[in-house]
């Protein structure tokens, strides 16, 4: 029997329970969708903190190397800094070693020029 010849209170009660349904199904989809919707949030929220933590991640890396550049830019100046030191204090030892050894020898010559005279004196006695 065609629907347009069923009874009006059957047609009612089926339309009642069509829009049940319909409206049971658009609750669900309802809920799906917020579920969903949460879902999305919550993984969008991981991957904004992840990707947070990726930027502080390069953010510090970033610092260490330029600390670390500085770093090695000083121990150059100073590195260059004591071998001109160490250049200047080589030339100072040897100007003063050479200025001892002159001295010295000086002073050998002056004592075997005494000696010599003593050897002299006492040959003559």
């Amino acid at each position: 029997m065609p629907r347009d010849k069923w009874p009006r209170a059957v047609v009612l009660l089926v339309e009642a329970a069509e829009a049940a349904v319909r409206d049971e199904a658009n609750q669900k989809l309802a809920d799906d969708l917020q579920v969903l919707e949460a879902q999305t949030q919550s993984e969008m929220q991981s991957l904004q903190a992840a990707a947070d933590s990726a930027r502080a991640r390069a953010s510090a890396a970033d610092a260490a190397a330029a600390a670390s550049t500085a770093r090695v830019e000083t121990l150059e100046r100073e590195l260059a800094a004591a071998e001109s030191a160490m250049a200047t204090k080589s030339a100072d030892a040897a100007a003063a070693l050479a200025a001892a050894k002159e001295s010295w020898q000086a002073e050998i010559a002056e004592l075997q020029q005494q000696l010599e005279e003593a050897s002299a004196a006492t040959e003559a006695e």
